[in-house]
């Protein structure tokens, strides 16, 4: 029987005489076989000196040592990456922290604050609007007062504001009154601006809400609306429908 190690070059007969050679070759064989394996250690334990073997492919296989020496270097860039996910964590609690409980006033970054400072001027905000309340006599009607004064004067100062550019206010228009003229002053066309009182739609080409000025340029025949649509409600300011950017005056009943 032969293998990887010794090779049978001839089977001897049991009950017959063997020849010095034949059993000389038998054991030069066996000789040839042993030195193909590694010098073994004089105590006994392995081997004197490294020999090669294949990849383990199998949970049963022994590892080699590059095999061993990819698994460090793969070890140690997990830890290097778990190291630097950690500093990111821990960087992401502090800003988290900062977002949430910085002190009022204190920038978290660039011209922004945390909720505690929001949450501060809010409280400040309502505060004011209590005492405004509390001074209006929680009145609905003074409020609403109010809320119309202020609308009127934002609209006022628009007026001012298209006035020195050298229009002219031409009043309130309802919607429902279809197109408004061009605004006229002693009989000549002018460029002017109408506040929208009620109603929504389209008015000379130009979509319009409550609280627009309409406004018509003369020298360049053109209607358009300016400033701020100013909204005077019961109701919270609505946002993401095209609202934003108005100015919201809500009174509470």
């Amino acid at each position: 029987m032969s293998n990887d190690y010794f090779t049978n070059q001839q089977t001897l007969i049991p009950g017959d005489l063997a020849r010095a050679q034949d059993v000389e070759d038998k054991a030069d064989a066996v000789e040839a076989g042993f030195d193909l394996l590694p010098k073994p250690r004089p105590a006994g334990d392995g081997f004197a000196e490294p020999f090669h073997i294949a990849e383990a492919t199998e949970d049963t296989h022994a590892a080699t040592r590059g095999q061993l020496v990819t698994l460090e270097q793969q070890a140690g860039t997990h830890e290097a990456n778990a190291q630097t996910a950690e500093s990111g964590a821990v960087a992401a609690r502090n800003k988290a922290e900062k977002w949430a409980d910085e002190d009022e006033d204190v920038e978290v970054e660039t011209g922004q604050y945390s909720s505690k400072h929001h949450a501060a001027k809010s409280a400040g905000s309502a505060s004011s609007a209590a005492s405004s309340a509390t001074a209006a006599g929680n009145s609905e009607s003074a409020a609403q007062g109010h809320a119309n004064d202020a609308a009127d004067s934002a609209t006022e100062a628009q007026g001012y504001a298209a006035s020195a550019a050298g229009m002219i206010p031409a009043g309130g228009w309802d919607v429902s009154s279809g197109n408004p003229p061009k605004p006229s002053l002693n009989g000549s066309t002018k460029s002017g601006f109408y506040r929208i009182t009620s109603g929504s739609g389209t008015l000379n080409g130009v979509s319009v809400r409550p609280g627009d000025q309409l406004a018509y340029d003369e020298p360049n025949d053109v209607w358009f609306t300016f400033g701020p649509t100013i909204h005077v409600s019961d109701q919270e300011p609505t946002s993401g429908d095209g609202n934003d950017g108005d100015i919201w005056l809500q009174y509470k009943n």
